[in-house]
């Protein structure tokens, strides 16, 4: 559920727009479990959410497959993964997350801890993919992580593990009711890195306006590149620019270069913030301030490319 401002924010409504939109529910005999006060504030309910999703043509055809990849850590991705999914999951989508990374900090965050089990286990035959699924929150799932995920590329290049990169991910969770699969990945392009992308409807890369380096997201996008050139996918690649300070001088010089790389440059500009540091650790990004609303700018933007694309 969203409260009514964070609505206005994410449909991008103002408050007579929004009168307009409560007003279409206050005649029927459900409203109060729709739309309902809370303390002060009034909230949208997730069922609520879910039908103004498809009144205003965001509403998916297919599931959507996006994977978080940058090969330099520290950049974001994490951050990325919480709001995102928190977001998401918060207007009415039903939200899976797969952490792939051996560091395992999107696990830590949403669960408290490791996982005792990961995809090496779903990959090395020991378990079924909904073995070592947890429920976060209402609408959001997740498939945990732990130190065994620094082993999955020895699988993959086992001769007797036959894979379509292309298909490795969709395979596992075709049969999985979500709207979105967020992946989280580590920082390289490693076998099962690889993988994820190449599974992708999108890639989105974090890149950090500090200690940035052109290179490395220059990778990136050869590597999305080259697996729709050999794999004959469409990856569509958006870079996302973090830790953004409005006072560095050199900020939009940054930003100009990556409008020159073989990729779409998303609008949001996620801030530097305290509130994301905080995120990390409670698993939770508090649904006030800048930072917040920043995150539901961006989440609206990759609803709308990705209906786009459905």
């Amino acid at each position: 559920m969203l409260n009514r401002s964070n609505v206005g924010v994410f449909f991008n409504k103002t408050k007579g727009q929004l009168e307009s939109l409560i007003s279409q529910f206050k005649e029927r005999d459900d409203y109060e479990s729709l739309i309902f006060q809370k303390g002060s504030a009034k909230y949208f309910s997730n069922a609520a959410l879910r039908e103004i999703l498809q009144k205003e043509n965001f509403k998916l055809q297919k599931t959507q497959i996006i994977t978080i990849a940058n090969q330099k850590g520290g950049v974001g991705k994490t951050s990325t993964i919480l709001s995102q999914a928190r977001n998401l999951s918060d207007i009415g989508y039903k939200v899976l997350v797969i952490d792939t990374d051996s560091q395992s900090n999107t696990t830590k965050s949403l669960l408290g801890e490791k996982g005792q089990h990961s995809l090496f286990d779903v990959f090395d035959n020991k378990k079924d993919i909904l073995d070592i699924r947890k429920n976060i929150r209402e609408n959001l799932d997740l498939i945990t992580a732990n130190s065994d995920c620094s082993r999955i590329d020895l699988i993959l290049s086992d001769s007797t593990f036959t894979y379509n990169p292309a298909t490795l991910i969709r395979d596992l969770v075709n049969d999985l009711d979500y709207d979105f699969i967020l992946i989280d990945t580590n920082p390289s392009f490693s076998s099962i890195n690889i993988a994820c992308i190449a599974s992708s409807d999108r890639v989105i890369c974090p890149v950090p306006l500090v200690e940035w380096e052109i290179d490395g997201v220059e990778q990136v996008s050869k590597v999305v590149q080259g697996i729709n050139s050999r794999l004959k996918t469409d990856i569509h690649l958006d870079f996302l620019i973090t830790k953004f300070a409005k006072n560095e001088t050199t900020a939009y010089e940054e930003i100009s270069k990556l409008k020159e790389l073989d990729g779409n440059l998303l609008n949001t500009l996620i801030p530097e913030a305290s509130a994301f540091r905080k995120a990390q650790k409670s698993g939770r990004l508090e649904n006030r301030g800048k930072a917040y609303k920043e995150t539901l700018r961006l989440t609206r933007e990759i609803v709308q490319k990705s209906t786009e694309n459905n």
